[in-house]
């Protein structure tokens, strides 16, 4: 999937679960959805790093867990512990 469909299905799931805030939980629905592709960074240092290595580590399994912790300090400090 290429990233505005990553968006577009964070959105729609995100909006079919239930949230304190409906624009919050879009915005964590959407954020979440895109992490895996966070591999687009490395476009801007090298092209041919992003063609080889995009969909290898951050697409699998094992990236998972660190990606949710990412995500979890990120909206941490972001929205605090409340």
């Amino acid at each position: 999937m290429d990233p505005l469909t990553h968006a577009a299905t964070g959105l729609i799931i995100s909006q079919l679960l239930p949230t304190p805030s409906r624009f919050w939980g879009a915005l964590a629905g959407v954020a979440f959805a895109v992490l895996p592709d966070v591999d687009y960074f490395l476009a801007a240092w090298d092209r041919l790093a992003f063609i080889r290595h995009h969909r290898g580590f951050t697409h699998s399994l094992a990236a998972i867990p660190l990606l949710a912790l990412l995500g979890a300090g990120v909206s941490s400090a972001i929205g605090g512990r409340g």
